[in-house]
């Protein structure tokens, strides 16, 4: 229960933190504040602001930054949240890479490092492989581990953030009923956060990208594979089992070729990266005219090829991007007939116009005119590390919540 005077039954360290929770998510969002204003807006009062503040000081969460303006007695002093304070590793685990990031409390990248890796790696090794790579990328950007609160893993599967687990084992062989959290927790010592990709770059978006004031959005993710986060009512979905948002999944023909789920016919199947770049290569095999033989000079063809050929007019390029973004148009309306979500963000690197235009037409000739009206498709903001920045935002939103999360006091100014 929260008064005037703050947090006031239950134990007294649980109030101790909830109102250093309340102080500290308020200076984070405002970035710089004096003690008299922290009062005002929290209703704490003045001993229980100074209290807190002189805690969050010792520890290094925030810091003194000048004087503010007077209103008739001395000028009060200013604080700010120390955004490098403590450090976040994000780890994105994809079917045959291993990227490391380094994220100060902004989530901002301020390291980062990729190897190889094969998607049957096992869970015990692929544990200690984040574990080296994590402290090998941390030195590489001048942060000392000690400094680094928790780890957020992105998982190329479904996964049941509940029980901990991998649910969809066909991506990942090896990993039933493995709880990989609490390996992680054991091999590196600090909390850890893990969820599905999708879902951590929809949260990503929301708080850094395009999503922001969206309470109801979609996230796609557009690759070597297709899937979705969804964020209803401002929280990721995630449903009984992990597996919400598995639109890659959805059957867009049902003669149509194997996925590799073992179903027929769905829409990764016949529209992700891989399908545009086995018809596009089988055209050139074929001698079909496209300037897309001369775009590949000799090497493997990638998606930015395509997306960029169809830019320049190829013919070729343009009809296999507009067929798989009718495709992928057609899954989102169903999409948007079930959730009437307020945005649609799109994470397509490569594809270019000509495939957006195509999803966005599709989608308004399938949907319900009533759920699409309002419904916008815009490219996602955030880049390549949106996933990662997704991952470091779960451990950060468990920071804000329980600031004693930060391991040893380390004092302002402390160097790396």
């Amino acid at each position: 229960m929260q008064s005037e005077q703050g947090y006031t039954t239950g134990d007294a360290s649980l109030m101790r933190e909830l109102n250093a929770s309340l102080v500290l998510n308020l200076m984070w969002q405002r970035g710089s504040i004096s003690r008299v204003d922290i009062a005002k807006e929290t209703k704490l009062s003045r001993p229980t602001v100074s209290s807190v503040v002189a805690d969050l000081l010792d520890a290094g969460w925030v810091r003194e930054s000048g004087h503010g303006e007077s209103s008739g007695g001395r000028r009060p002093i200013l604080l700010e949240f120390n955004y490098e304070a403590r450090y976040i590793v994000g780890v994105v685990v994809s079917t045959d890479s291993l990227a490391v990031t380094i994220h100060n409390l902004r989530a901002e990248v301020v390291a980062r490092s990729e190897d190889a890796l094969s998607i049957k790696t096992k869970p015990k090794a692929l544990a200690e492989r984040v574990a080296e790579r994590g402290r090998r990328t941390a030195g590489q950007g001048g942060i000392d581990w000690d400094r680094v609160i928790g780890i957020g893993v992105a998982l190329p599967s479904p996964y049941d953030y509940v029980s901990g687990k991998v649910t969809s084992v066909e991506m990942m062989p090896g990993w039933r009923g493995v709880s990989f959290k609490a390996m992680l927790e054991e091999t590196l010592g600090k909390p850890v956060e893990v969820d599905n990709n999708a879902n951590l770059g929809a949260i990503a978006e929301k708080w850094w990208g395009a999503g922001q004031g969206a309470d109801n959005l979609v996230y796609v993710m557009f690759g070597v594979g297709i899937g979705s986060g969804l964020i209803i009512g401002g929280e990721i979905y995630r449903g009984r089992a992990g597996s919400a948002g598995e639109i890659g999944h959805l059957t867009i023909d049902m003669n149509g070729p194997r996925c590799r789920c073992g179903k027929k016919g769905c829409l990764e199947a016949v529209a992700d990266t891989r399908a545009i770049l086995k018809e596009a290569s089988a055209a050139l095999v074929s001698g079909e005219e496209t300037s897309l033989r001369e775009i590949r000079a000799g090497r493997e063809l990638k998606i930015e090829d395509v997306g960029m050929a169809a830019e320049a007019g190829d013919p070729l390029s343009r009809r296999i991007l507009q067929r798989a973004g009718r495709y992928l148009g057609l899954a989102l309306a169903d999409l948007v007939n079930l959730l009437n979500p307020d945005l649609i963000v799109l994470d397509a690197p490569g594809t270019g116009a000509v495939f957006l235009e195509s999803v966005r037409e599709a989608l308004h000739d399938y949907a319900l005119p009533v759920a699409c009206q309002t419904v916008e498709v815009i490219p996602a903001d955030l880049g390549p590390n949106a996933v990662a920045i997704g991952a470091a935002t779960m451990v950060l939103q468990g920071l804000l919540q329980r600031p004693s999360l930060g391991a040893e006091p380390v004092a302002p100014g402390t160097p790396s």
